[in-house]
């Protein structure tokens, strides 16, 4: 076998091996009621630059804490935060880790940007962020379709069990597309 075989067949595998990491599993510590899985796709894109990056989502929340793993394609690139509203670590593929006072926090230092990560685990239910002024339009189903909050403009255009499965979040200069394969709460 060629050595171009061999290093197609080894990346096929770890890629593989790593898809398989990101289906929901059972987190290690659950609080009934705070405990939340989510898997799915997930593309950033930078307007301005027209620079992107899209991959694998894995996201387990635990009351505060949360472990949100991002992958690329192939499994290469991936990326893991981890903490919670007062402390969060990122650790890369490479090996490099990052901390800062919070996730946001550590989004801008890392990426340049930031997400309200508070707001994100209620905008992919679908609903708006309590106790944070927000618009809201509704469908004819009476689900959100659109909602404006903290500067950020999201689109809910798919639907499944009342939940939506695909979500595009803008504030200029970010696009986000979350497209969610599964989610669970405990």
């Amino acid at each position: 076998m060629t050595f171009l075989k061999r290093l197609f067949l080894l990346t096929l595998f770890l890629s593989l091996t790593h898809c398989v990491n990101l289906q929901p599993t059972e987190p290690v510590t659950i609080i009934p009621g705070k405990t939340w899985v989510m898997t799915g796709k997930i593309a950033v894109k930078n307007e301005d630059t027209q620079a992107g990056e899209s991959g694998y989502i894995r996201w387990q929340q635990v009351a505060d804490h949360y472990d949100i793993e991002v992958m690329g394609t192939l499994g290469l690139g991936a990326k893991r935060l981890i903490g919670n509203a007062h402390t969060a670590t990122l650790l890369d593929s490479s090996g490099s880790v990052v901390t800062a006072g919070g996730p946001e926090a550590l989004m801008q230092k890392h990426f340049g940007w930031s997400l309200p990560a508070a707001a994100f685990q209620a905008w992919v239910e679908g609903k708006p962020a309590p106790a944070i002024p927000h618009k809201i339009h509704k469908n004819k189903a009476g689900q959100i379709d659109q909602l404006q909050q903290l500067g950020w403009q999201l689109h809910f255009d798919a639907f499944e069990a009342g939940k939506p499965t695909r979500i595009i979040l803008s504030k200029a200069p970010l696009r986000i597309k979350l497209i969610i394969n599964e989610r669970k709460r405990y």
